[in-house]
């Protein structure tokens, strides 16, 4: 009876260590960036008749993002006529391009080539995962934990042992969360990792994954990579359309090869400070080990049994790290092994100042998922909305959970709160009221598109961009529709309302303002001709007399900062940032009496005169600044790093004070001041709260 128990747990073992992998040819292409006239479908063709020249002939194709320009339905019609020239099933995944200006954001490949934002299917005994890094409204990219959840499971499904080919937009260096995917893979057989946005064929090797890159479509000559899938292994090759040359360029094998690597100490979620010990296990002989904190990677020896025991000084700012182990093999394989980890303040200079010196953290949670616009303070309750469609209540002073309630998808827009109500809208097209007090569904005003743009109320009313091309005002209290205001493109600001007017940018190129009661134009104005640098990227913000946005006309040297009489829409102003080097067009201003202060998105901070845009002083922030805008609170101004750092300023002069790392995910919505506290709400689904 032992020895049977023995053959059948044997033969379990075996049947889930092997994979059965019939050879086949695929195709992997990106960055096609067609558009409405048809621009780049003909070198899409070029490349559809050299595959199909080929022996043998390629049985599929996957397609990395940026397929359309825009995403205009338009340009979907014509890359999808375009890509049936190919004759095999093509498997697409979006990219920036398809979020950032669309109407449909993600849902444009869903919506016109009928495939999901991420899905999985199996060929030939290789399992295919589509993901999606991209964000709605964002250049850069994550891949939220909701969708990283979904992958577990779906691997898990697959089995351990099944090869398995990822493909998504974004390549290395742009998803700040790529540690937690390389978690989530390591138990699978993920060989193979296909990736596009940068327009270049180039080769990571991380944790036994070869992480390669396409060449754009759209470069002419572009170019497109081919996968040979034998039983035991995948060949890549790459080709610039129309050379006849196909050139190696690297090998994976599908046996499950383990992690050699193994960071023990610190673990994730640990507090310390003063030195950081560093111990981790290396199973394989290697050409270089290297430990790091935040990627300043310095050389170690692993031991005779391949222990590395190090104590690392840490000269930082306090907050959230990632201490790193990485081994780098003969093959040029690196191997790595991670933990994110809270670090105290280093040991100050002698005499010591005083321990207020330094930012203390009050609170940092996790939420479901990414967090996108800034959290609303409402008493001494927080109000938030995720990707994912999770909406928190949150107790203010503890972080902890008041009620949660799903929306039933992305909700990227900043909560209101006003009358026992909350409101928020979701990309499924609805704007939603709930409950205050319990977080249920009071009412839900749906329309034909995701809404991306964030709820103000005032006279009773809700105000809100919408997902079809238009600006409405709901009633508060029912949801019924009051008015609705026609768009030519997509509104995402928080509209600013102010004595009967509502006031918003919009991708059309205009700066409106709207009758509250009527809906009808009170006046606009074109702050240029390019949809790329409307107006919609920014909040607007306003002394009472003037509204100061940003918006950007054209490349080269002109304004990207406009102000305007709020009751005759006259141009007071416009000028380029003082900055000059980087635009200012995707942030926001923050205006205190007859001031304003604006960062531009390389790391600039700026206090200006409202009257005439004049400089008052300029400083820098460390970090790339991007869809955020500074808040200033009891003579103290705090702005968001695109890289995880919160910083305060003094808001008279410019002086820095200190700065707290939040962690690694990107900052894409301005900071929250409740009481003593400053909140940041982060894109890798943590919410940290330091006393300010």
């Amino acid at each position: 009876m032992k020895l049977r128990s023995i053959l059948i747990l044997a033969l379990i073992l075996i049947s889930s260590c092997t994979y059965a992998v019939q050879p086949f040819t695929f195709i992997h292409i990106t960055d096609v960036h067609v558009n409405s006239a048809g621009k780049n479908t003909d070198l899409l063709k070029n490349i559809a008749e050299e595959v199909k020249a080929m022996n043998p002939k390629p049985e599929l194709a996957v397609c990395t993002g940026d397929l359309v320009e825009i995403g205009f339905e338009s340009e979907f019609m014509n890359y999808k006529t375009a890509m049936e020239t190919f004759g095999m099933p093509v498997y697409n995944v979006p990219g920036n391009h398809e979020t950032k200006w669309s109407d449909y954001g993600k849902l444009g490949p869903k919506r016109f080539l009928g495939q999901p934002p991420y899905y999985s299917f199996d060929h030939k005994g290789i399992h295919f995962v589509a993901m999606d890094s991209t964000l709605w409204l964002e250049h850069y990219g994550i891949l939220d934990q909701s969708e990283l959840a979904w992958l577990k499971k779906d691997l898990d499904k697959a089995g351990k042992s099944t090869p398995s080919v990822l493909f998504y937009h974004h390549m290395p260096g742009f998803i700040p969360n790529e540690a937690e995917l390389l978690r989530v893979i390591r138990p699978y057989n993920v060989k193979l990792i296909l990736v596009g946005h940068g327009h270049n064929f180039k080769t990571w090797k991380k944790n036994g994954v070869l992480f390669q890159e396409g060449k754009g479509v759209m470069n002419n000559p572009g170019g497109y990579r081919i996968l040979e899938v034998t039983p035991t292994e995948i060949k890549s090759f790459t080709v610039v359309t129309g050379s006849g040359e196909k050139k190696p360029d690297g090998v994976v094998s599908l046996a499950p090869i383990p992690n050699p690597v193994t960071l023990v100490r610190p673990r994730t979620g640990e507090s310390i400070n003063g030195q950081v010990s560093i111990q981790a296990t290396v199973k394989s002989p290697m050409e270089k080990v290297e430990y790091a904190i935040d990627g300043d990677y310095q050389p170690t020896t692993p031991d005779a049994k391949g222990l590395c025991d190090v104590k690392a000084d840490f000269s930082g700012f306090p907050g959230w790290h990632t201490v790193s182990i990485k081994a780098t093999d003969k093959d040029g394989m690196e191997w790595t092994d991670t933990a994110s980890v809270r670090i105290g303040p280093p040991v100050p200079p002698s005499p010591h100042p005083p321990v207020a010196f330094f930012p203390q953290e009050v609170w940092h949670r996790s939420v479901s998922g990414a967090i996108e616009r800034p959290i609303r303070a409402a008493g001494d309750r927080l109000y938030l909305g995720t990707l994912g469609g999770d909406i928190y209540c949150l107790d203010a002073k503890t972080g902890k959970d008041i009620w949660k309630h799903n929306v039933g998808s992305d909700s990227i827009s900043q909560p209101a709160v006003g009358d026992g109500f909350v409101y928020v809208s979701c990309v499924g097209g609805d704007i939603i009221a709930l409950y205050k007090k319990t977080g249920k569904q009071a009412w839900k005003y749906h329309t034909d598109g995701p809404v991306v743009g964030s709820p103000t109320l005032g006279e009773g009313k809700v105000f809100c961009g919408t997902g079809d091309r238009g600006f409405c005002a709901l009633d508060a209290k029912t949801g019924s529709l009051l008015w609705r205001y026609p768009l030519k493109h997509m509104c995402q600001v928080v509209p600013l309302y102010m004595n009967g007017v509502i006031y918003f940018g919009a991708w059309d190129g205009m700066f409106h303002a709207v009758d509250a009661k009527t809906g009808k134009d009170v006046w606009t104005y074109k702050t240029g001709d390019t949809l790329y640098w409307s107006p919609s990227n920014s909040d607007p913000a306003t002394d009472g007399k003037s509204i100061v946005v940003t918006a950007y006309q054209g490349e080269g040297n002109v304004p990207d900062v406009f102000c305007f009489d709020v009751k005759t829409g006259a141009l007071v102003w416009k000028r380029k940032n003082p900055g000059e080097k980087a635009l200012a067009i995707f942030n926001s201003p923050y205006v205190v009496g007859d001031k304003f202060f604006l960062p531009d998105t390389g790391g600039g901070l700026y206090c200006m005169q409202m009257a005439d845009g004049k400089e008052v002083w300029r400083t820098t922030i460390g970090q790339t600044c991007y869809d955020n805008w500074p808040v200033v609170s009891g003579g103290k101004l705090y702005v968001c790093g695109l890289r995880g750092n919160i910083v305060r300023f003094e808001a008279a002069t410019g002086k820095k004070e200190w700065t707290y790392s939040t962690g690694n995910g990107y900052l894409l919505a301005a900071p929250t001041v409740w009481k003593d506290l400053v909140i940041v709400p982060s894109m890798d689904g943590t919410v940290t709260a330091v006393h300010r």
